[in-house]
C-alpha cells in the first residue's frame, strides 16, 4: 500500500507494507503456496524478483486488490526540475536515458540543445543534465515522466527460478530490460498492461 510501512506493517489489510517487495522477503520465508498478494492502486516505484514457489493446488496469486490501477513503474525517478527556459525544464540526471516518456507519449531525442522543442529531450553528457520540453509548460513533475535507463538486466518483475506464480492485472512500465522476465515452469501471466519498457515486454 503506498500508505503502509514496512517496518510496522505486518501485510494485513489493517497494517499493510508500503513496498511490493517487502511481500516477497525470500530469506523470510514468503510467501509460502497459497498466498495471495493484493496490492492496492498507486504507482510503485520499484522492481522486484519472486524467488518462492507456489504448487499445482495452491499457486501464489499477486494482483490488484480492486481499488484501482496498480502501476510498478522500475524508472529512476529524476526530480528537482528547473525552468531552462520557456516550456524546457533541466534537471539532474546520472544516467543517460535511452527514452523519455511523458504522458504516456514517447519524445524524440534532439542533439543540440538549441533545437531543442516541442516532443523533445535533450541530454547533455558531460554535465549530466536531461532536458526536456513539456506542451503545457509546467514542470515534468506535474507530468508522468519516464527516463529510461540502457540496462538490459533491469527487469520491472523478475520470476527467478520459481514455479505456478500468477501474475494478473498489472501495468508495469518504464524498465530497463523486460517488463516482466520468467524463469521457471507453470507460471501465468493475464491481463496485464506492459509499456515502455528497454528491452522487450515480457520474456
Amino acid at each position: 500500500s503506498i500508505n503502509g510501512d514496512d517496518q510496522r506493517g505486518d501485510g494485513s489489510e489493517l497494517a499493510p507494507w508500503k513496498t511490493i517487495a517487502k511481500a516477497f522477503a525470500y530469506y523470510a520465508g514468503r510467501p509460502t503456496p497459497g498466498d495471495a498478494i493484493r496490492i492496492k492502486a498507486g504507482v510503485y516505484r520499484e522492481s522486484f524478483w519472486i524467488r518462492s514457489s507456489g504448487t499445482k493446488e495452491n499457486p501464489i496469486i499477486i494482483g490488484p486488490y480492486g481499488d484501482g490501477e496498480v502501476i510498478i513503474d522500475a524508472s529512476i525517478k529524476v526530480e528537482n526540475w528547473a525552468v531552462y527556459k520557456e516550456k524546457i525544464f533541466m534537471a539532474k540526471c546520472p544516467f543517460k536515458p535511452t527514452a523519455i516518456v511523458l504522458d504516456g507519449k514517447m519524445l524524440f531525442p534532439e542533439f543540440p540543445l538549441s533545437k531543442i522543442e516541442q516532443n523533445k529531450w535533450y541530454y547533455d553528457e558531460k554535465g549530466k543534465v536531461i532536458y526536456v520540453y513539456t506542451p503545457d509548460g509546467k514542470s515534468p513533475d506535474k507530468h508522468s515522466l519516464g527516463a529510461i535507463k540502457n540496462d538490459e538486466g533491469q527487469n520491472g518483475i523478475f520470476i527467478n527460478n520459481a514455479h505456478y506464480i500468477i501474475l494478473y492485472g498489472l501495468t508495469v512500465r518504464f524498465s530497463g530490460g523486460h517488463g516482466i522476465s520468467v524463469l521457471g515452469d507453470n507460471n501465468r501471466i493475464e491481463k496485464c498492461s506492459i509499456e515502455f519498457n528497454g528491452k522487450g515486454g515480457i520474456s
